[in-house]
């Protein structure tokens, strides 16, 4: 079951670049 894998390893890259750039973006906004 590597496709799981990949879909997992997927999506906590994209959590990380989200939260980043909320993070960038509440930076900015203040």
């Amino acid at each position: 079951m590597n496709s799981t894998n990949e879909a997992e390893k997927r999506l906590k890259l994209l959590q990380i670049h989200s939260a980043v750039d909320i993070a960038l973006f509440d930076k900015y906004q203040s």
